[in-house]
């Protein structure tokens, strides 16, 4: 059975993939439109905007066919909430329970499975979209993978220099023994926030879900190049790492017993 025809119509004109995917898919039995449905939204993505206070959705038209008909729609609706990877900045999320209603539940914030937000974070007063976010995880049945990504400057330990890249890189005692506690409340202030944050909702998600998504969160946390961190957070896991010249490395943090 030839079905590339109907995956591929979706890189035509809207009319086309419309008359196309309601003449194809309608005549197949109804466990292969399941078939089609995986395979169509495979791998897809859709990115969340918001310009001049309305929602913009920008899908390569992979989505057209929720528009075709109830029938269609109905099927392949829960088959996008938990296949696509919906993506945007943090800020697009919080306001999608006021702006989605014109997208008939395609953008439902307690339906979506995989989700990546982005924050770039340019000075510490500027207020911190994460207690929404953990807010939002806890309420999210549906929810299996986030990525929340945040860029912004990390202010140096006072009074005491930061090793450099290259002696981090060669030296896992080094590593352990300058960034064993970075997570500690005697860092900056900037990661004990974080480390607060991920505590909490490593306490609320793992005592109200047998099945736990997987949350990490990747700060790139710039100073001076080249001697900028990413570190990444796992947060079910309690698991900080930190990439040092494009490799990453675990870092047992003392707060958490991981020595």
């Amino acid at each position: 059975m030839d079905t590339a025809g109907v995956i591929t119509a979706t890189t035509t004109s809207s009319s086309d993939i419309i008359v196309n995917v309601e003449s194809n898919l309608l005549e197949l039995p109804a466990e292969v439109r399941q078939i089609v449905h995986r395979e169509l939204f495979q791998e897809a993505n859709v990115e969340i905007r918001i310009y001049r206070n309305q929602l913009r959705l920008c899908d390569n038209k992979i989505t057209s066919i929720l528009r075709v008909n109830r029938l269609l729609r109905a099927e392949a609706l829960p088959i996008a909430h938990g296949t696509v990877l919906f993506h945007g900045k943090a800020k697009a999320f919080q306001r999608l329970h006021t702006l989605a209603k014109g997208y008939g539940g395609l953008v439902d914030s307690s339906k979506l499975a995989k989700v990546r937000m982005n924050w770039n974070r340019w000075n510490w007063t500027e207020c911190d979209p994460f207690p929404w976010i953990a807010g939002w995880i806890e309420q999210s049945r549906m929810l299996q993978e986030i990525n929340y990504e945040i860029r912004s400057p990390l202010p140096p330990r006072a009074g005491r220099n930061i090793p450099s890249t290259n002696q981090l890189y060669d030296s896992e005692t080094l590593r352990q023994s300058e960034l064993g506690n970075l997570m500690g409340s005697g860092y900056t202030t900037c990661l004990w926030s974080l480390t607060r944050d991920v505590e909490l909702l490593h306490a609320k998600v793992c005592s109200s879900r047998s099945t736990r998504p997987k949350i990490v969160i990747e700060a790139e946390m710039f100073m001076s190049d080249p001697d900028d961190w990413s570190l990444r957070v796992h947060v079910c896991e309690k698991r900080l790492e930190i990439k040092l010249k494009d490799k990453w490395f675990t870092l047992p943090q003392k707060r958490w017993g991981q020595l």
